[in-house]
């Protein structure tokens, strides 16, 4: 059950946040008595922001990888022939990603979110190259290339 609970953070498509990271403009409380005496406007329009992404159906976009994985494996499934040699290279694309993401998952000891942030960056770029659609131009027609 231990093993679960620490390696859900990769595979759960609904599950605890707790390890995301929370924005807010401001300071922890600490020993050395240092507040925050920044901008308040700016950090009432970070906490708003943080409460849109960590509460409506952003949270699902932005804080679950497991949702993020699942839409790298649907894009590979949807959008590649393997039938041809093409397909193969395409699905390769994403190989990285979701290694790094199981492997590091593996190589964990807590649930610790901040290994996984290159992974949203890197997510929509992989499903936009899944998605690509070669043209051919013709004279002045713009026409879909044959397989």
């Amino acid at each position: 059950m231990a093993l679960f609970s620490l390696t859900d953070l990769v595979y759960a498509v609904d599950g605890d946040t707790s390890a995301a990271a929370v924005l807010s403009a401001g300071i922890t409380e600490n020993e050395s008595g240092i507040e925050y005496a920044g901008n308040e406007k700016l950090r009432n329009y970070l906490g708003s922001y943080s409460s849109i992404i960590n509460k409506g159906i952003f949270k699902y976009v932005f804080q679950y990888i497991g949702i993020m994985n699942l839409a790298v494996l649907c894009s590979i499934l949807a959008k590649n022939n393997f039938k041809r040699a093409d397909g193969w290279k395409r699905s390769f694309f994403a190989v990285p990603l979701l290694a790094y993401n199981f492997g590091t998952m593996l190589l964990l000891t807590g649930a610790d979110f901040r290994f996984f942030y290159v992974s949203f960056l890197v997510c929509p770029v992989i499903i936009f190259a899944m998605f690509h659609v070669d043209f051919q131009v013709k004279g002045s027609q713009l026409l879909l290339k044959k397989e």
